[in-house]
């Protein structure tokens, strides 16, 4: 099974030069929606995984947001939908994707019928020509809903409460899986142990995390995971894996590579992984 797996594409005017009229750093990141569209054209994944924050800022004027999620459906979400089998859109953060962008997304893609679009933690069962592949979606949390039980909790020990009750979350979603049946774990979170794109590693009580052994406990065949911007393998028994932003988003990211990863899935349920790098403009 061929898993194509991208997100944190931030599609919106990023700080930039504009030429002709448009945001020169907007066109640089739809030149890699493109090439990840056009890579699927190759590839022909059984399932393309975009693992959230597909647009960058959650509040914006109504005819940059509506340019906007036009874009994400027109460059990206069609195209692919038309090289894989299935799609899978995250929501990610709730400072970068809309609720209501993605109520318009889920209208406007109705009829795309093998596009599902997971905005709440669930389970669910892909049928594809290599076989049912398992998805435990887990969206990006918002730690406000927390905030309104202990508006007087520090930020390390929100920060703890949080974590705790999404580890949990996963923890009872897996119980769902069939162990006997190839799974992926779709989360845009940041994991324990991760390196951010300054070279930072993340610990515990420092952001809402989850934890390497959460990972491994649920038993998953893969993990696709979003939210930090640099690429990486992580640190855990399990294959597990940051995608990275396909564009350069930051003065801290301009070392990193940037582009998106190919998992294939064997019968033994084994997992290879390449990464091939997009267009950015450095």
């Amino acid at each position: 099974m061929r898993i194509l797996h991208t997100g944190d594409i931030h599609l919106g005017d990023l700080a930039g030069p504009v030429r002709d009229g448009r945001n020169a750093r907007r066109e640089d990141t739809l030149r890699c929606m493109r090439a990840i569209a056009e890579a699927a054209k190759v590839e022909h994944p059984n399932v393309s995984i975009i693992a959230g924050d597909l647009f960058n800022r959650s509040r914006v004027w109504a005819d940059t947001a509506l340019d906007d999620i036009d874009a994400a459906v027109s460059t990206l979400i069609r195209p692919l939908c038309r090289e894989s089998e299935k799609v899978v859109l995250l929501f990610g953060t709730m400072n970068h994707d809309n609720p209501k962008a993605f109520n318009v997304l889920r209208n406007l893609t109705q009829g795309i019928h093998n596009l599902t679009i997971y905005t709440t933690p669930e389970v669910d069962r892909l049928n594809t020509s290599a076989g049912e592949i398992q998805i435990l979606a887990m969206p990006g949390f918002d730690k406000g809903r927390l905030r309104a039980f202990m508006p007087d909790a520090d930020a390390e020990t929100e920060n703890q409460n949080a974590t705790t009750l999404v580890n949990e979350i996963i923890a009872g979603q897996a119980a769902q899986l069939d162990p006997g049946k190839p799974s992926v774990l779709v989360a845009h979170y940041t994991v324990a142990g991760c390196e951010s794109e300054s070279g930072q590693t993340f610990l515990a009580g420092q952001d809402v995390v989850i934890l390497p052994q959460t990972i491994d406990a649920t038993g998953v065949t893969l993990a696709c995971f979003g939210h930090i911007h640099k690429a990486q393998a992580l640190g855990c028994n399990t294959p597990a894996y940051y995608c990275g932003s396909p564009n350069q988003l930051t003065f801290n990211d301009e070392g990193c590579r940037h582009g998106f990863w190919i998992h294939e899935i064997s019968e033994a349920g084994e997992v290879t992984s390449r990464f091939t790098n997009t267009p950015e403009r450095r």
